[in-house]
This record gives structure tokens, sequence and C-alpha cells, in this order.
């Protein structure tokens, strides 16, 4: 399965599964809120703007701070935080790395 939008990371999975994993760019373009929605989008078959809210489930903005690397570049390789947004279940790992997965 792949994201067609650039700077966009191609999740990997199955997408008959409805899951996915990808490894956050934090030197791109796009903020780590947009990759995950873009990603529940293309997993369910459904328009980004026709999703849950995200802002509903959680900040965004504080999503997107909360492993960006800190001041001096160092990466912040700690913690995760899980949510769910519109039947996905979302992990991210302080590296970086996401799974989606749809929630029985």
């Amino acid at each position: 399965m792949t994201v067609s939008e650039p700077n966009t990371p191609a999740p990997q999975g199955d997408p008959t599964a409805k899951t996915a994993h990808f490894q956050h760019d934090w030197d791109g373009d796009e903020p780590l809120s947009s990759s995950i929605v873009s990603t529940v989008a293309t997993l369910s078959g459904t328009d980004p703007a026709d999703l849950e809210v995200l802002y509903d489930t959680l900040d965004p903005d504080a999503l997107d701070a909360l492993f960006e690397p800190r001041p001096d570049d160092r990466r912040r390789d700690d913690g995760r935080v899980w949510f769910s947004l519109d039947g996905y279940g979302i992990t991210v790992y302080g590296d970086g790395f996401v799974v989606v997965r749809r929630l029985e």
C-alpha cells in the first residue's frame, strides 16, 4: 500500500487487514499528525476531510511537539502514546515509528 501525496511516508502493511506502519520523517515538511490522518484515510478508503476530527481526540500540535527532536537536534527515542481515531488505534513511538491498526 502506498500514499501518493509527496512527503507522506509510505505505510507498510496489509490493506486487507487494515493495518499499516511507517517511520515518520522528522526532517520532512509534513507534521506527524498529518501523516497519521493520511494513513487512516488511506486504510479506510475515506477522504481525510470526512474522518473524525483529530482535534476532538487530542491536540494535533501537542502530538507533533511531543516527540519532535529537541532544540539541540537530539532525538526523543523514549516513550509512546496511543489514541484512537475513526475506528483505528494509533501507537506513536518516541523514535517516530507509527503503527495504525483497525480496532475490532
